[in-house]
């Protein structure tokens, strides 16, 4: 019979009486071995102060003592045995242990402080905190930004010039009710985590707060946050700022595109940039305008006396459009002098198509073949 039944998993009612039977009649063993558990293992037996009075110098795997410790039901048995080989990193997730701000203070030194903090409450991470070795422990483990995150605000802030704290997390806990004003007064602007806010802070105040920390905000971030209209209204603004290649292919509107004045506002802004930095935005735009719209334009602008606007268009990708008539081209610019990109034109595929040279030469204009 002995060979044949074994208890150790059973679903019965565990009191000392019932375990010893079994045990005295060989049908429990203690300590996990291979694949089989040992009795200690068993989910029915409830850990308290007796029976682990009773059972706790028996010998045990580790798999027994992951289980024994996740079972006891008082934190009492872990100060009456102290010398048993408690597995700390699992005490430190317990409710038992969680939840006991005076045992935590007594075994500070113990205690897996990225698994303990996300489960004390709050005013009792404040108690902590102002335990000076508590917090060298939380610094020794690593574990600063769960104490941030975790805390109760009013310590942070009462403590907020400790350079400990994970600022990235700051600014993600006070983001909703982020108030610059009072953040400029503590003189912490500089640790928020400005990508962050960029992000995720209510839009109507970026928008009221955008001078005031012009230079702080992601502004490729705020390009695509912010409304069209707003955008549109304030190009000049902050023409330094902007995204401009994710404002002329996602922002601007077909609408918007044929507007004679806003064109030329763009344009006239674009030649303040940069000139690599200008070129790739101007390929942009290029892209944005039909063969014939970019013709129109530029005969416009010819026409106009001492007003002539800047368009810097991609001509490589104009010259060499399906629908572009050199022929058109050539003749508008013999007649209202547009511009011509002539390297662009000489490197372009009507140089190596049926065409014949002279016919282009025809204009009275050489200028310089690329290889």
């Amino acid at each position: 019979m002995q060979n044949r039944y074994n208890a150790n998993s059973a679903d019965y009612i565990w009191t000392i009486k019932v375990i010893d039977w079994h045990e005295k009649l060989g049908f429990i063993s203690w300590k996990s071995v291979n694949n089989s558990d040992g009795f200690e293992c068993n989910k029915g037996v409830v850990w308290n102060s007796t029976i682990f009075e009773k059972y706790h110098d028996k010998e045990f795997s580790v798999k027994g003592l992951n289980h024994i410790t996740s079972s006891i039901t008082e934190v009492r048995i872990i100060d009456i045995y102290p010398d048993f080989k408690w597995v700390w990193s699992i005490l430190s997730a317990r409710d038992i242990v969680v939840s006991d701000i005076e045992f935590i203070k007594q075994h500070l030194a113990f205690i897996t402080y990225s698994k303990a903090i996300p489960l004390i409450a709050a005013e009792n991470l404040s108690q902590l905190y102002a335990i000076d070795e508590f917090k060298q422990l939380v610094t020794e483990q690593g574990a600063w930004n769960k104490l941030t995150a975790h805390i109760e605000k009013k310590t942070i802030l009462q403590n907020i010039s400790d350079s400990n704290w994970d600022w990235s997390i700051i600014t993600q806990n006070f983001c909703d009710t982020l108030n610059f004003a009072a953040l400029s007064k503590l003189n912490v602007l500089d640790r928020l985590d400005w990508d962050y806010i960029s992000k995720n802070a209510d839009i109507d105040k970026i928008k009221k707060n955008l001078d005031n920390y012009e230079d702080k905000w992601k502004w490729a971030t705020l390009t695509t946050r912010l409304d069209h209209d707003f955008i549109v209204e304030n190009l000049p603004e902050y023409y330094l700022l902007w995204d401009w290649e994710y404002i002329i292919e996602s922002v601007l509107t077909e609408e918007d595109l044929a507007k004679s004045e806003l064109r030329i506002q763009i344009a006239i802004i674009l030649s303040m940039l940069e000139k690599e930095v200008r070129a790739s935005i101007w390929s942009k735009l290029t892209a944005r305008y039909s063969t014939n719209d970019i013709l129109e334009i530029n005969r416009n602008n010819s026409l106009l006396i001492n007003k002539q606007v800047s368009y810097e268009w991609d001509y490589s990708d104009l010259y060499n459009r399906s629908d572009f008539d050199i022929d058109g081209y050539l003749k508008s610019y013999q007649e209202f002098g547009i511009p011509v990109d002539w390297d662009a034109l000489s490197a372009s595929k009507f140089f190596f198509g049926t065409r014949k040279l002279s016919k282009i030469f025809s204009y009275g204009r050489m200028w310089y073949l690329k290889s």
